[in-house]
């Protein structure tokens, strides 16, 4: 017993609202890998958002992307689940109705309608996310570009800064009772295939593995987390997080302004003797 897999959402969560990994987040995610857990980062972002986090805390390519659309271990993809045609053609029909700007992502681009501006401007000027954004802005030439991606789209998301449209955008878009949706960020709808979540890349994950979901640990604190925290063995709301994560959540930590996710991770990964060794796990530390 205890917890071998350990699924982190980035934003909101292991990231503080300055979007910083502070040291001591990270170095709670290295001693978790130390103590012989599995890490993987969760998060609705694409893989060359993720790389330079994944380098940062020592991962070798370990994630959920995109909300469970990609899949990746040890930098092998394990698992795929992408948008059909007729899938892109909906979202984009409900986007131009109002007129708000719609993101495509695949395994290594990010294509968008619009300009970037605001806080996804300044993420990308800094390094937080990666800048290899292609945009298009005519309305046509989107299209052209889409036609030409559409087998490698994995995940869509749809920008909306007015909360009427972006309820009236989110209804409709349920309606249609083809995807998963839920809110990732503030004015942000993410949209994958139904099925297609962070739960159910956290449950393909620990199979691949050999884990039981009972041995399996996850943090986050957004709409787009919930199912993956009530899934977990251990579920864990972050103190920022959003009613429905902490409803499903078995533990409300600390907010991620006060390294929430780094004080869960030591009050439910206790230090093992450093010449530990069980089942699939290496043996972690070397003796003095």
């Amino acid at each position: 017993m205890g917890i071998k897999l350990l699924c982190l959402d980035i934003d909101g969560t292991i990231l503080n609202s300055r979007k910083e990994l502070t040291e001591r987040t990270r170095q709670a995610v290295i001693y978790a890998q130390k103590m012989g857990v599995h890490v993987f980062l969760a998060s609705g972002r694409s893989l060359p958002g993720l790389r330079e986090l994944l380098q940062r805390l020592c991962l070798a390519q370990n994630c959920i992307c995109m909300n469970g659309a990609l899949i990746c271990a040890d930098g092998k993809e394990i698992c795929r689940n992408g948008l059909e045609p007729f899938h892109l053609e909906k979202i984009m029909y409900t986007a131009e109705k109002y007129k708000s700007q719609v993101f495509f992502s695949g395994p290594d681009f990010n294509l968008t309608n619009q300009p970037l501006e605001g806080h996804l401007k300044e993420e990308v000027q800094k390094g937080s996310l990666r800048g290899d954004y292609i945009i298009r802005t005519d309305p046509l030439e989107f299209r052209r570009e889409v036609k030409k991606l559409e087998n490698q789209i994995l995940k869509a998301a749809v920008k909306e800064a007015g909360e009427e449209n972006y309820q009236k955008m989110r209804t409709d878009l349920e309606a249609f009772g083809l995807f998963h949706i839920v809110k990732s960020d503030t004015h942000f709808i993410d949209i994958n295939p139904i099925g297609c979540t962070k739960g159910t890349g956290v449950r393909v994950t620990a199979e691949y593995l050999g884990i039981p979901m009972r041995d399996v640990m996850c943090i986050g604190d957004n709409e787009n987390d919930e199912d993956m925290v009530a899934a977990a063995g251990i579920g864990v709301a972050m103190g920022n997080a959003e009613a429905c994560v902490k409803k499903a959540a078995c533990y409300v930590t600390g907010t991620n302004d006060e390294d929430g996710a780094a004080a869960a991770i030591y009050h439910f990964i206790p230090e093992r003797p450093m010449w530990y060794k069980s089942g699939r796990e290496e043996i972690v530390g070397e003796r003095d």
